[in-house]
């Protein structure tokens, strides 16, 4: 019948948002109930580890992973060699 639908009331508008909002997490505080807009509080300091300290980690585990791929090689070869 319509094209377009019709728009919503106001009052249903407010009611859904108002619902929306107690799901909402704020990302200044990092509390539900209400958006970062309405936030009183202060900003929590989140810890997370810096892009060296990522890489660093990574860097150690490639190495880890190389040596123990070349022990089993090593093994494999031990035991290649006992066999003839």
């Amino acid at each position: 019948m319509y094209s377009v639908t019709p728009r919503k009331p106001r009052a249903l508008m407010r009611e859904r948002v108002e619902q929306e909002s107690v799901n909402a997490q704020c990302q200044k505080c990092l509390e539900k109930g209400h958006w970062t807009y309405e936030c009183t509080r202060k900003r929590k300091y989140v810890e997370r580890p810096s892009r060296t300290q990522l890489l660093e980690k990574r860097i150690k585990q490639l190495k880890k992973n190389q040596e123990g791929e070349d022990k089993n090689i090593n093994e494999t070869k031990k035991k290649v060699c006992i066999y003839f």
